[in-house]
């Protein structure tokens, strides 16, 4: 006979005897994600690459994000005493890959803890670890997992714990330095506080007295660390002065929290997206490019697919909430707080960047609870999981542990072994090329008038070309290469280059495109 995981969310989980199936979980996902980490390096990927070569543990730390560059440079300096041989992108995906791994067996304790059976709660563990955006996340070199995995350990710690255990003071302030951890990591896990804060509320089975206490002590654990571990990170960076200099909102005027109307439609994507991978689009992929560079047929598959997987991510929000509203909403306490954490999640990602899968991967979570409580024990459950993982990994995953495959790592490579040491590197767009370039050369690649936009883009692309020459003739002792100058990505600048006089000879051609030492 099956059932339905909302029905047996009365059954409290027993943590003994869930202790070993979530470490083994935990361990199988982290295998998984070790086996098929990325070679399609992400340009944030790259950029922490970078900072773990280049920076100490704490100078290039990032404030929203405090773990992250300490994290990478322990897996550089990890790798580099263990003898590997090559740069730091491989490396220091391991840390995601661990933290992926924890996320998966604490969303599976999560799912026991609020009751599902489980088998439910291997639907809910396991369908998250091999969505898609967790799946590309754990894979890659962008720190999101860790915030993920820290992000679920308050919420494991709240809902199970027993109303004895809730009124012990010292659980309340270990639930609260959790808070503080979790928002430490990643930011935005700050948005987990009123979401716990309104769990305890709803502990009917605490004295309202006790609750009251329980929740002073829950938020001042929190606020104390998480100020004591901020403040010692900018006294360490910048010194005491950065107390008072540290801005609080950094991403204004960056292209961050700028929402506009199409944000709601583009977020809408990305959540789906989030769950359900297409070919070609990886984490730093831009949709807009890949459709503009594509057929009317590979459009038409596009939005089918794309219309297919709404209307299946959807489909568990209808029927669940259905079977939450004949349960009151009061399913163990449970759904109403989980429900808020999605619906600020997704506010903030609307707000921040709408199309970022980084930000959405919080979301999945409170979904597949949803549909792990809807398939309870049902075969059906663990089909939709293995159906998502071949999709994924077929469409995504494993086209990206070939690194063959990435034909813009491939190009800074055949790149880099036509210059030599002193030469600069100019290529004519802003993207993966580049980035990957600039990583390999150690900076030795810039687009011409990229940054300063209130000059106009003449005066821009002149001034950097004149730099350029300047330190490659009187510092470098190199020459200035340009690369794909017969390309489209030069149009619109390529008369206005040869108008001024500078003087071309090939030195190369590689399969995508020709290399010219560029003079006066």
């Amino acid at each position: 006979m099956t059932d339905t995981g909302f029905r047996n969310a009365a059954i409290p989980a027993t943590t003994s005897r869930d202790r070993w199936p979530t470490a083994a979980l935990a361990a199988a996902a982290t295998l998984v994600y070790l086996a098929t980490l990325s070679r399609n390096f992400s340009g944030d990927a790259v950029r922490y690459a970078i900072k773990a070569e280049t920076q100490g543990p704490l100078a290039g730390m990032d404030l929203y994000h405090l773990f992250n560059h300490p994290l990478a440079w322990m897996a550089w300096q990890a790798a580099r005493l263990s003898g590997w041989q090559e740069r730091a992108l491989v490396p220091i995906q391991v840390p995601n890959a661990l933290a992926g791994g924890a996320a998966v067996g604490l969303m599976f304790l999560l799912a026991r803890r609020l009751g599902l059976a489980t088998r439910a709660a291997l639907v809910a563990a396991a369908g998250l670890g091999v969505s898609c955006a967790m799946w590309l996340l754990a894979t890659d070199g962008e720190y999101v997992t860790p915030g993920l995995a820290l992000g679920l350990l308050p919420l494991v710690l709240v809902f199970g714990a027993s109303a004895a255990r809730l009124a012990r003071p010292a659980f309340a302030l270990m639930l609260g330095a959790s808070l503080a951890l979790a928002g430490l990591s990643f930011q935005t896990n700050l948005l987990l506080i009123p979401v716990v804060l309104w769990a305890l509320v709803l502990r009917r089975d605490v004295p309202a007295a006790q609750r009251r206490r329980i929740v002073g002590l829950v938020v001042s654990g929190a606020a104390v660390l998480y100020a004591a571990g901020y403040g010692l990170v900018l006294v360490t960076l910048m010194g005491p002065q950065g107390l008072q200099s540290w801005r609080l909102h950094p991403g204004m005027g960056l292209g961050y929290g700028l929402p506009e109307w199409r944000s709601i439609p583009h977020g809408a994507y990305a959540l789906v997206r989030s769950l359900v991978g297409f070919s070609g689009l990886s984490l730093s992929d831009s949709t807009n490019a890949l459709w503009a560079a594509s057929d009317s047929a590979w459009r038409t598959g596009f939005v089918a697919w794309y219309a297919v997987a709404a209307l299946l991510f959807t489909a568990p929000l209808v029927f669940g909430f259905r079977a939450l509203r004949r349960e009151g909403l009061k399913v163990a306490g449970s759904w109403p707080p989980l429900l808020l954490w999605a619906l600020l999640s997704a506010a903030f990602a609307v707000y921040w960047v709408p199309g970022d899968l980084s930000f959405w991967a919080v979301v999945l979570i409170p979904w597949w609870l949803l549909v792990a409580g809807l398939v309870g024990d049902r075969p059906m459950g663990a089909a939709l999981v293995a159906l998502l993982a071949l999709v994924n990994a077929g469409a995504l995953v494993l086209p990206n542990h070939d690194g063959a495959r990435n034909a813009a790592y491939v190009e800074a490579l055949a790149l880099t072994e036509t210059m030599a040491a002193g030469d600069l590197l100019m290529v004519p767009v802003e993207g993966r090329l580049q980035v990957y370039a600039y990583y390999l050369t150690s900076g030795a690649v810039f687009v011409p008038g990229a940054g300063n936009a209130e000059m106009p883009v003449e005066e821009r692309v002149k001034r950097s070309i004149d730099k350029a020459l300047d330190q490659v003739e009187q510092s470098r002792g190199g020459r200035l290469l340009v690369y794909g100058w017969a390309t489209e990505a030069w149009n619109g600048r390529r008369a206005l280059i040869a108008g001024w006089g500078y003087r071309r000879e090939d030195v190369g051609t590689l399969a995508t495109g020709t290399v010219d030492a560029l003079t006066r």
